[in-house]
């Protein structure tokens, strides 16, 4: 999270929420919001209280109670209409008056809505103030639209809603003083060209919830998600590395976005010294990488998530080195690692090891088929001044490697199992995660100590939560493991979800008895 809330004091918090997530989450399995991402990213943030909602695509100020005392006060000044709420709004065309009032019904409830035309902006849009007296669901797009205002992106077209709560009068719960809490209009809410107004707010998602102190590598455009098929564009600190899942030849990535029009605007980012673009063919593999714009990176580059360095190599064949989607896991890894001993398999190139490491953790044993990807793991190791040989590297099938732990009765505090959606190995034949994985579970369950965690994760896009855990669980009944605490971290908010293109990650910590 960014280190400048909008306030925050001992019994109030107040953010600047970007549009592209949710006040909070909806089940166990959904997206975060805002709420989870502040209760696992904020220092001292214990609970907090929710009095407003806005909905994922708006932006704006929302606020949150910390003490007892503000919850009580809070709920009563919204319960009883005592909270003034400004919002802005852009349309095309124009009403017929500048001001007025709409009182219409929003699911069979009164509701009440005061509308004041602002400016105009360019390209025949149209800035809007809007002043809700009551708090229905949806209520000023629907008060807006009733009254032949139809907000931007507030229909099928694709675009980000142009819907901002730009300010919340009301009363501090303990001082009693009148205050004031503002968020300034998105910037991209004045720019007229629609593929511009989409990457403005897919960075600004990105640079509002992302502390670059602490984190400077996050995905900047996620596919469909983002309105840009069919690519994704990542940051590696000064670099972007595309990948592109059209084909060579296929220059369009849209019918209304060309290649050379995504590139300039990704090139317009002072911050940004080049750009590699990568195809993926339809089963997955990298190929043809090539410097498209700036400067060329050097052979490994080192990036930092969470404060912990990795090196990454954007121009080697396959991954560069990092899964960015295991972010928030490798975070909650860390809050459990101090001098715990771990068993990292599929280990890659240590990501997980490495985290837990400068964490405190006292041992990892990393276990991958690649012995050149267990040697980058070892220089991500030195990258953070741990010495390598306090950690085991271990190169072989990880079959193989737990029916021998299990044989030893090794027993670690935390195992980790993340493979690939499908391998295939002359050691090892082909591996699918779909097939495998209760196997995998059975046998990783028996390295588990009492108490311990066993964390389990896939990326197979076709493979639905339920399903996957209905897997997970036999494969511990199998071991006869039972789970006595689950908890289940979704993919980063900047890879986001549509109902079209659903959260693909599935990440279960298991604590088991």
């Amino acid at each position: 999270m960014t280190d400048k809330p909008g306030f925050e004091d001992d019994h109030l918090l107040v953010v600047n929420k970007p549009a592209g997530i949710a006040t909070h989450r909806a089940g166990e399995m959904s997206p975060w919001g805002i709420y989870e991402l502040l209760l696992n990213h904020g220092p001292n943030l214990s609970r907090l209280g929710i009095h407003q909602r806005l909905d994922r695509e708006t932006s704006g100020v929302l606020i949150f109670s910390k003490s007892a005392e503000a919850r009580c006060s809070l709920s009563r000044q919204f319960e009883g209409r005592a909270v003034l709420k400004q919002y802005l709004f852009v349309t095309r065309g124009s009403a017929t008056a500048s001001n007025f009032e709409a009182s219409d019904p929003v699911d069979g409830k009164k509701a009440k809505t005061r509308f004041q035309f602002q400016r105009r902006l360019p390209n025949g849009l149209y800035l809007w103030k809007a002043f809700p007296e009551t708090g229905r669901t949806h209520q000023v797009r629907l008060h807006a639209a009733a009254h032949e205002l139809r907000i931007v992106g507030d229909d099928e077209k694709n675009e980000p809603l142009l819907l901002h709560a730009a300010r919340l009068d009301l009363q501090h719960p303990v001082t009693e003083k009148s205050v004031v809490f503002e968020a300034p209009i998105p910037s991209y809410f004045e720019t007229a060209d629609i593929e511009q107004r989409r990457l403005q707010a897919a960075l600004a998602l990105r640079q509002g919830l992302i502390n670059e102190k602490d984190t400077n590598a996050c995905r900047w455009v996620h596919r469909h998600a983002d309105g840009f098929p069919p690519i994704t564009v990542d940051r590696f600190g000064a670099w972007l590395y595309v990948e592109d899942f059209g084909s060579p030849c296929d220059h369009d990535l849209s019918p209304k976005t060309r290649w050379h029009d995504l590139l300039a605007m990704l090139k317009s980012n002072s911050a940004i010294q080049g750009i590699i673009r990568s195809f993926v063919s339809s089963a997955g593999s990298r190929q043809e990488k090539q410097l498209v714009a700036g400067v060329s990176p050097a052979s490994e580059i080192i990036i930092f998530e969470n404060k912990v360095r990795y090196r990454v190599d954007l121009l080697r064949p396959g991954s560069p080195g990092l899964f960015l989607d295991q972010r928030e896991n490798r975070r909650h890894l860390q809050s459990l690692s101090h001098g715990a001993r771990i068993l990292n398999l599929f280990a890659y190139t240590c990501g997980f090891s490495v985290a837990a490491a400068a964490a405190g953790a006292c041992e990892t044993m990393n276990v991958d088929l690649s012995r050149n990807a267990l040697d980058r793991g070892q220089m991500n190791f030195l990258a953070n001044n741990l010495n390598p040989a306090s950690h085991q590297f271990w190169t072989g099938d990880v079959f193989k490697c737990l029916a021998k732990l299990s044989r030893r009765k090794e027993r670690f505090d935390i195992v980790l199992l993340d493979p690939p959606s499908s391998s295939r190995s002359k050691a090892s034949g082909h591996f699918s995660a779909r097939r495998d994985y209760f196997g995998l579970v059975q046998l990783a369950a028996t390295t588990v100590k009492e108490g311990g965690w066993l964390f389990c994760s896939s990326n197979l896009v076709s493979w639905k939560n339920d399903a996957f855990l209905a897997t997970v669980e036999n494969g511990l009944k199998k071991a006869r493991r039972q789970v006595v605490e689950r908890l289940w971290i979704p993919q980063p908010f900047d890879f986001p979800a549509t109902p079209a293109h659903p959260p693909y990650l599935k990440s279960a910590w298991l604590r088991l008895e």
